[in-house]
């Protein structure tokens, strides 16, 4: 006999669950034209049939640090990598995807770390021109896309962090370069909804790239649309933008010689959504859930579980 006001098991509606995946961001290089951080991977997987009772853990990457230019190492003046972000559990692939690339730095015009490669790559520097490679995790569609290169010549800018959606920009002798655009589509399938529903992303999208630092007063890079943090010159302001929290976005790269840091990298993301109205068995890590437009979602701005 069942109790009144309680659902058997048995009475539950297999879960199929669409499941949006976002690593962190890539912290921005410090000191001497330094490059933006790549934004963390972005892949979002649908369908996914969960089993009754079992649970499924979100894992969510945190941003990598920006650069410290006050360092006394050279690796200590490149942003750290983002930390990759993944969902899994039983009776599914697990859905990985990969943190964004730190970007470069310049600790001499010459001697400098190169940009880290990651879901999105981090951006070239003076003495690093080129910017890392994105797509880490070798997926089809791709997760990402590469960083931006040093402009060369008398300026040197740095190029901007790639982002979800397009390949950092390269530096010019006017300004250093853009981040990458974010996204707010994967596969041809659009999350738009998903992010207005959760009131997740920036501008729309999630997973911009960093800009680019540049010396002098010249034109620092702007931070991807998607949440990248604007990079700096020597003149204002003195630290590069962070990228916004939970969006996997960059941070910038600065050139503020033993006093600014490179931005750090955004936190990632982890949203599932189900059709219709759906309560999970239990969660933890205090995920947000919401009903709207004939969907439920499962926002994860941390670590945490769902039992199906």
């Amino acid at each position: 006999m069942l109790i009144l006001g309680i659902q058997s098991q048995q009475e539950r509606t297999i879960p199929v669950a669409d499941v949006l995946v976002i690593a962190g961001g890539g912290g921005g290089g410090s000191q001497f034209n330094s490059g933006g951080g790549g934004a963390g991977g972005v892949r979002l997987i649908a369908s996914q049939t969960l089993t009754l009772g079992a649970v499924y853990t979100c894992t969510v990457g945190g941003g990598g640090a920006g650069g410290n230019s006050a360092n006394l190492t050279v690796s200590g003046k490149r942003g750290a990598s983002g930390i990759n972000s993944s969902f899994s559990g039983s009776g599914i692939t697990t859905i990985n995807t990969t943190g964004g690339g730190g970007g470069a730095s310049t600790e001499t015009a010459s001697t400098g770390e190169s940009a880290t490669s990651g879901g999105s790559g981090g951006g070239g520097a003076r003495a690093n021109g080129t910017g890392a490679s994105g797509n880490a995790g070798s997926y089809s569609p791709v997760e990402g896309y590469a960083g931006g290169n040093e402009s060369g010549a008398s300026a040197h800018t740095a190029g901007g962090g790639g982002g979800a959606g397009a390949v950092g920009n390269n530096g010019t002798q006017s300004n250093a370069g853009d981040g990458g655009t974010g996204v707010d589509t994967y596969n041809s399938i659009s999350f738009l909804t998903w992010l207005t529903a959760t009131s997740s992303g920036d501008a729309s999208k999630v997973a911009g790239g960093g800009g680019g630092g540049t010396f002098g007063s010249i034109t620092a890079g702007v931070g991807g649309a998607g949440g990248g943090g604007t990079g700096a010159n020597q003149v204002s302001p003195i630290n590069a933008g962070n990228g916004v929290t939970n969006t996997g976005s960059g941070g910038g790269g600065t050139d503020r010689n033993g006093t600014g840091n490179g931005g750090n990298g955004g936190s990632g993301l982890i949203i599932l959504r189900f059709p219709g109205t759906y309560t999970a068995q239990a969660t933890t890590g205090s995920p947000t859930r919401v009903v709207d437009g004939g969907f439920t979602y499962y926002k994860f701005t941390g670590n945490g579980t769902l039992t199906a």
